[in-house]
């Protein structure tokens, strides 16, 4: 019969070491950290009270559509929105 020799290297073992300690130690370390940081129901402050239930007055605006302007729609829209998207095109410059 004959024998078998394995030749492990000095390099691959200390790779093989370094892992396992590595993930033995990750897994250690989240598992006693988490358990301190875990959120405490008990314990939960709000950051804001509102004391002001009324809201800010929002400004509004009076528009006006002539012929000369680019619209799409009804004639009498229930909102109208203006949107001028591009002060260098000679069309939105007007």
């Amino acid at each position: 019969m004959q024998e078998l020799t394995i030749k492990i290297n000095k390099t691959t073992l200390f790779i093989v070491a370094a892992l396992i300690i590595g993930v033995g130690l990750g897994y250690g370390g989240a598992t006693f950290l988490g358990e301190e940081t875990q959120a405490n129901p008990t314990n939960i402050n709000p950051t804001f009270v509102n004391n002001d239930p009324t809201q800010p007055v929002q400004p509004t605006l009076n528009v006006s559509l002539t012929k000369d302007d680019h619209e799409t729609g009804a004639k009498k829209p229930s909102a109208t929105l203006v949107v001028y998207t591009d002060f260098e095109c000679s069309f939105c410059q007007k």
